[in-house]
C-alpha cells in the first residue's frame, strides 16, 4: 500500500478503513487520528467510533480522553459502542476529578453505566450529592458537601448524575437512611411545587437522582421557571419527554387483539419496563439497497437477489424502544417499515425518538405476533431478533411470521442460546431460592445479593454483563415472564421442516475467524451441523444470541 501524504484526508481515511477490516483496531485509530487532525468529517468520525469499539491495545491512552467525550457527546456511534473504551479510561482517572471530568459526564448522559466499580464509585455520588441537600450534614464534612456541586462543572456533573439514573431507571443501591432521606426531599419538592414556592436547584437534582421528576404531582410548573441549562436539560428528559410519550400512547393504533395469556403477561413486563432504554441511535450514513446489504454482509451465503432496490415492504415484529427499527430505516431509506410491538409505552418511546430525527418512513402499531397471519399485507424483509422466544411457543409465532413473508423473502432472527445461557438460568435459579419478586425493589436487592455471592458462583459473569446495570434490561435478562432456550439442530430443523435457506449468522469478527479456522471447507460458513459441532467446543460464541439470515424458498 504505497504511503500517504499528510495531507491526503482521504487517502488516510481509506488506509485507517483497511486497517480496521483486517482487525488492527489499534493501527486504524492511529491513522484516522492522523486524518481527524487534518480534517474533522463526519465520514471520520464515524470511522473513529468504529475503531474505538474494537481497540483494546493503546486504549488507555489518556490522550484518548478528549476524543472519546466528544464521540460520546455528539453521537459518532452507538453510545454503547463507546462504553467499553470509555469505561477503561476512567477507572484508570482520579475519582477526587469525577465532577471535572467531561469524559464521565458524556458517559453519564449517553449510555448506562455497566461497570461494578464505577456504579460503586457514582453509587457514593450520589449519596453525597442528596447530604448536600441537607445543612445538618453537609457543614459536618470538610470540605462543605454542596460546594463539589456548585459551579458549571460540579452542577454539570451533578446533573449528569440524576440523568444517568433515570437512564438505569434507579437501579443503584440505597439504604434505609438514604431512601428517607430522599423521600423527604421528595415531599419536600412536591409541597413547593403544590404551594409554587421556589426551588433550590440542588434539592431538584437530588431529587431527580432518585425518583424520575414526571411522577410528582404539579411538576409541569417547573417548565416554566428559568433554570441552568443543565436543569433544564433534565426536566426536558425527565418531565417533558415522558409527556409527549403518554400523548403518544393514545394516539397509537392497535393492529390486533392481545388475547394470548404468555402475551398479555410479557406486555404487562414491557408496559411496566419498556427496554431497552437508550439515548442516541448511529448517526445517519449513506441508504443502500437490501440485495447489497445482504452481499456485503454475507458476500458468500447462497443469497437471491430480490431486485427491487431500496423501494421494499419490511416488518419489525417486536420492535421494543426503536433503536434498531430507526437504524435501520435510515440504512434503507426508501423502505417502507411497520414496527409493531405489544408495549404501547415501547412503541411511544420509539415513536418519541424517531419523531425527534424527522423519520417519516416507520408505522409504529401494537400488535401481537401470534395474531398477524390474517393480516392482509405482505412482506419482502421481516426482522425480529429477540422476540421469538418470549412467546408461549416461538415456532408457532415463526411460523406466522413466515405467512406473511413473500415468496423469496427474507428474514433476520434472533433467538436465546441454551448453551450460552447457562450462567442466566444459575441465576435465574438464584433469585427464584431467594424469594425475590420482578418489582424494582427486588431487582435492586437481588443484584446486590448477586455481587455479595462472589466471583466463584456460576451466574457470576452476570453481574459484569451490560443488562445487568439497569432494571428494564435486569429484569428483561433474569427475570422475564417468559423464556426459550434453543439449540442449532432445532434451529436447522425448523428451516428444513419449512423449506427456508440458512444465509448466515451474525458475528463478531473473532468468531468468525476462528469458525473459519475450525472448518475451513464451509467458506460459506452455512453448515448448521458444523456450527453447531462450533458452538459445542465454544459454548459462549452465541452469547447475546443467534442471530441469523435466513430466506422463504419461491
Amino acid at each position: 500500500m504505497p504511503k500517504p501524504r499528510p495531507g491526503d484526508v482521504g487517502m488516510l481515511h481509506n488506509w485507517a478503513a483497511a486497517l480496521l477490516a483486517n482487525g488492527d483496531a489499534a493501527k486504524a485509530l492511529e491513522i484516522a487520528r492522523r486524518a481527524f487532525g487534518l480534517s474533522e468529517t463526519a465520514e471520520l468520525k464515524s470511522l473513529l467510533a468504529r475503531a474505538l469499539k474494537d481497540v483494546r491495545d493503546g486504549s488507555h491512552d489518556p490522550a484518548l480522553r478528549p476524543l472519546v467525550a466528544r464521540a460520546l457527546a455528539e453521537g459518532w456511534g452507538r453510545p454503547q459502542d463507546l462504553a467499553g473504551v470509555a469505561i477503561r479510561l476512567l477507572r484508570e482517572g482520579n475519582p477526587a476529578l469525577l465532577q471535572i471530568d467531561p469524559l464521565m459526564v458524556a458517559l453519564l448522559e449517553n449510555v448506562i453505566v455497566a461497570d461494578r466499580s464505577l456504579e460503586t464509585l457514582l453509587t457514593a455520588a450520589r449519596a453525597d450529592l442528596l447530604s448536600s441537600s441537607f445543612p445538618r450534614k453537609r457543614e459536618s464534612i470538610e470540605p462543605p458537601l454542596d460546594s463539589r456541586f456548585r459551579g458549571n462543572d460540579g452542577m454539570g456533573f451533578a446533573c449528569a448524575l440524576a440523568r444517568q439514573c433515570f437512564i438505569n431507571e434507579y437501579v443503584w443501591a440505597c439504604d434505609t437512611a438514604e431512601w428517607a432521606d430522599a423521600q423527604q426531599l421528595r415531599d419536600e419538592l412536591i409541597a413547593a411545587l403544590d404551594a409554587g414556592s421556589p426551588t433550590e436547584p440542588l434539592s431538584l437534582i437530588s431529587v431527580a437522582a432518585y425518583f424520575p421528576l414526571h411522577t410528582l404531582p404539579n411538576v409541569e410548573r417547573l417548565l416554566t421557571r428559568d433554570w441552568p441549562a443543565p436543569v433544564r436539560s433534565i426536566l426536558v428528559q425527565q418531565v417533558r419527554e415522558p409527556a409527549e410519550e403518554r400523548l403518544l400512547q393514545d394516539s397509537l393504533p392497535a393492529l390486533t387483539a392481545i388475547a394470548d395469556p404468555t402475551s398479555r403477561a410479557v406486555q404487562q413486563q414491557y408496559e411496566e419496563n419498556p427496554y431497552p432504554r437508550w439515548v442516541k441511535t448511529l448517526p445517519a450514513g449513506g441508504g443502500m439497497s437490501f440485495d447489497s446489504f445482504i452481499t456485503k454482509q454475507l458476500p458468500l451465503a447462497p443469497y437471491r437477489p430480490n431486485g427491487k432496490g431500496g423501494a421494499i415492504d419490511m416488518l419489525i415484529a417486536g420492535c421494543g424502544t426503536g433503536q434498531h427499527a430507526i437504524e435501520t430505516a435510515r440504512l434503507f431509506p426508501e423502505a417502507k417499515m411497520l414496527a409493531v410491538d405489544l408495549s404501547r409505552a415501547s412503541l411511544a418511546y420509539a415513536k418519541r425518538q424517531g419523531d425527534a430525527l424527522g423519520l417519516k418512513t416507520i408505522e409504529y402499531v401494537q400488535a401481537d405476533i401470534l395474531e398477524m397471519g390474517s393480516l392482509d399485507r405482505r412482506f419482502d424483509v421481516i426482522e425480529s431478533s429477540g422476540v421469538l422466544h418470549h412467546l408461549a411457543d416461538p415456532m408457532a409465532g415463526w411460523q406466522v411470521l413466515l405467512s406473511i413473508l413473500r415468496p423469496g423473502g427474507v428474514m433476520w432472527v434472533g433467538l436465546y442460546s441454551e448453551l450460552a445461557r447457562q450462567d442466566v438460568v444459575a441465576a435465574r435459579d438464584f433469585i427464584a431460592q431467594n424469594g425475590f419478586g420482578d418489582g424494582a425493589d427486588d431487582i435492586r436487592h437481588a443484584r446486590q445479593a448477586m455481587i455479595a455471592a462472589g466471583d466463584d458462583v456460576p451466574f457470576a459473569p452476570i453481574t459484569k454483563v451490560g443488562d445487568f446495570f439497569s432494571t428494564s434490561a435486569c429484569r428483561d435478562l433474569l427475570f422475564h415472564v417468559q423464556e426459550h432456550r434453543l439449540t442449532v439442530p432445532r434451529i436447522a430443523d425448523f428451516l428444513a421442516a419449512n423449506d427456508l435457506t440458512f444465509l448466515g449468522f451474525d458475528l463478531d469478527p473473532r468468531a468468525a475467524r476462528l469458525y473459519q479456522e475450525r472448518f475451513p471447507s464451509d467458506a460459506a460458513m452455512t453448515d448448521l451441523a458444523d456450527w453447531h459441532q462450533f458452538e459445542t467446543e465454544n459454548p459462549l460464541t452465541f452469547r447475546n444470541m443467534y442471530q441469523f439470515w435466513v430466506q422463504k424458498a419461491g
